[in-house]
């Protein structure tokens, strides 16, 4: 069965906000099948290469090599993290 993880990020401030990292330690048995950004109703499937995941299930996003995500002054980002449990 697919589980979905959603993870929002506001920017309640007046200033554009850059991401840095958004760290989530996820169940050892949980597999990511992929994770998505979706900003202002669009949905966005991100590369594997963007985002990184430890042998210890630890999900970084963006990775090293990421895209920059940035915030505009009051609004958001969901982050969608599809998977299953083996």
């Amino acid at each position: 069965e697919n589980i979905s993880y959603y993870i929002k990020v506001t920017n309640n401030s007046a200033e554009e906000a850059r991401i840095l990292s958004v760290v989530d330690q996820l169940s050892p048995n949980f597999v990511v099948t992929s994770v998505e950004l979706e900003q202002f109703g669009v949905v966005v499937t991100l590369d594997p290469s963007d985002y990184s995941l430890s042998v210890g299930n630890l999900l970084t996003i963006p990775s090293s090599t990421g895209p920059v995500i940035l915030l505009p002054p009051a609004s958001s980002v969901t982050i969608i993290i599809n998977g299953y449990f083996n």
